[in-house]
């Protein structure tokens, strides 16, 4: 099944030509700017919640009452309880345990799980889990536990937690807050717990664990896609040199293993260089072993953590190759072609990928992909474009789901085997009639920031733009439009599944431009026209501009050889 051909460059400066970095950064500060409400009436609310919250857990610190914090199997739910735990040690508290739920035992409280870990607890704490969780409220208050519940999840009247202390920003008016996912929501709490503690904020101690804390805020605000507005920018920017220099055993192994110690970190290395190792152990096994290695006490024994999750990375990579071959196969049936959306499902397939696998062929089909195991009870999950809100067609026939959640464009799903063909028929019908509304709606639009002069691509622009991150949801990272005569090219990686593409700026000099997994039709004396980012990085030792392909007026050729080597 081929890729979608009929893709759109769209230039949001209107036809903007920027002669130098200068020019092209003031662009970007004002096109990026976006006013949040300032709402203080919910503000000052939000503030009183986690005021409310943070005695009640004082109070339970101070009569040595045991916590049982509870967490979720992705890197938001993980960095959440990492948060926790490193909050109640700073602050002198043993008496807690958590648990993390696995992929097989499902998501959130149940009542069954309650049962099964409570021993001697008397306060259970949620993060990024339990708002909807009203049965399981009802079990805590009948048996005598205090129900805490910290969660960004979406909610109805019907469904909410009856839990006695519930912190979720969408309780409240849009303000400065609403963005925050669990582990954001869970720095905020535990930030006012620590101030509570250390009353002089100017203490080393404090400074250095508000980066800690910060750092895994960060890491599960970019992992799990909210928009990087608001509170959000602030706590990544508080997260940026949490490696450096550091004190804490496994951030300081971290940014030496990750070659990240003398970075200002940014949202690519959460993303795809930190996040993956994390996200690798809930999919492929369980959160243990991330806990233990951020929670090590000597560095000396932070590698034996770092190997599992190394580990479970490698498998995590061996068995996407393997699901995404039993999908390649599928999608050359044509019966897809025709198909406003994707969604199948297999024996083969492994609970802990099938996300993975939705993400990288919703974006590769520009079409919405849903995958699942089969069986009696079929589980999977599925990815969606923009301009099609799945959950919310989904949750129309919601009476055909055992379970489903999640948000707009990502969620998980069980069902019964038999209801696969109804659940089918009614997304395809439902896409239908938006596509009578949106002619337009299956167009690849990619967007840039204008015309950007080859010369320009230079470390002072790399730079620039490096100091505004992070870059997502809501705060795109600027894409430049840049033309160049082509030099040569050349295929690099251990496949020869890269390239490389030296373009001469029309000052003489040449730039080289990163084309990951795109092979460009061009060769020396071609005038190409590309939309390139632009960022630092570090090789060899030394910080140097990386310029990325986003797409290119060259035909793509692909890759004959697509095996895949993993170390």
């Amino acid at each position: 099944m081929k890729k979608v051909e009929k893709k759109w460059w769209k230039d949001r400066s209107k036809g903007k030509v920027f002669e130098n970095a200068s020019d092209a950064f003031s662009h970007i500060l004002a096109a990026r700017y976006q006013e949040i409400p300032e709402n203080n009436t919910a503000v000052l609310a939000i503030q009183e919640q986690i005021e409310t919250i943070t005695k009640t857990i004082i109070d339970d610190i101070k009569h040595k009452r045991k916590i049982l914090l509870w967490g979720d199997y992705d890197v938001d739910g993980t960095c959440s309880i990492l948060i926790w735990m490193k909050t109640l040690k700073a602050l002198g508290c043993e008496a807690f345990d958590y648990h993390i739920p696995t992929r097989n035992s499902g998501y959130g409280l149940s009542i069954e799980g309650l049962k099964q870990t409570i021993t001697d607890h008397k306060t259970v704490i949620t993060m990024d889990n339990g708002i909807t969780a009203k049965d399981e409220s009802e079990w805590c208050e009948d048996q005598g536990i205090k129900l805490i519940v910290t969660d960004h999840h979406t909610f109805t009247n019907e469904n909410i937690t009856a839990a006695p202390f519930i912190f979720n920003p969408k309780l409240f008016d849009e303000n400065k807050y609403s963005h925050l996912c669990g582990s954001g929501i869970s720095y905020l709490i535990c930030m006012k717990l620590c101030g509570e503690f250390y009353k002089n904020k100017l203490n080393k101690e404090y400074a250095e664990l508000q980066y800690h804390l910060a750092f895994f805020a960060a890491m599960g605000t970019i992992c799990d896609f909210v928009p990087l507005i608001g509170v959000n920018r602030s706590i990544f920017n508080h997260a940026r040199k949490a490696l450096m220099n550091t004190n804490d055993p496994a951030l300081s192994h971290l940014g030496y293993v990750l070659n990240l110690k003398d970075l200002d970190l940014n949202g690519e290395n959460f993303g795809f260089t930190i996040g993956p190792l994390i996200n690798a152990c809930g999919r492929m096994d369980n959160m243990d072993c991330v806990i233990d290695y951020f929670m090590c006490e000597m560095k000396s024994e932070c590698g034996i953590y770092f190997k599992k999750m190394k580990e479970n990375l490698l498998k995590r990579k061996l068995q996407e190759a393997m699901t995404n071959n039993i999908i390649n196969d599928e999608l050359n049936n044509n019966k897809y072609i025709s198909q406003n959306h994707v969604m199948f499902g297999s024996p083969d397939f492994h609970l802990g990928i099938v996300g993975l696998s939705a993400t990288r062929y919703t974006n590769e089909l520009n079409k919405p992909c849903l995958f699942y195991t089969t069986g009696d009870i079929c589980h999977g999950s599925g990815r969606s474009i923009k301009g099609i809100n799945l959950l919310s067609i989904l949750k129309e026939i919601d009476n055909l789901f055992i379970t489903l959640g999640g948000h707009e464009m990502a969620f998980g799903f069980s069902f019964k085997e038999e209801d696969a063909i109804l659940i089918d028929s009614h997304i395809d019908m439902r896409i239908l009639e938006l596509i009578e509304n949106n002619h337009d709606l299956f167009d690849h639009n990619i967007e840039y920031d204008g015309e950007l002069n080859a010369k320009c691509l230079d470390v002072d622009l790399a730079k620039r733009i490096d100091s505004i991150e992070p870059f997502g949801m809501s705060y795109p990272k600027p894409v430049f439009k840049v033309k160049g005569e082509v030099l040569k090219k050349e295929l690099i990686g251990k496949n020869k599944e890269h390239s490389q593409v030296f373009i001469r700026d029309n000052t003489g000099l040449p730039r080289k431009i990163m084309f990951f997994f795109q092979n460009p039709e061009v060769k020396g004396g071609d005038i190409i026209n590309i939309l390139i980012t632009i960022s630092m990085t570090m090789w060899k030792g030394r910080a140097t501009p990386l310029i990325k392909a986003v797409d290119s007026s060259a035909k793509e050729l692909g890759f004959k050889d697509n095996k895949i080597i993993i170390n």
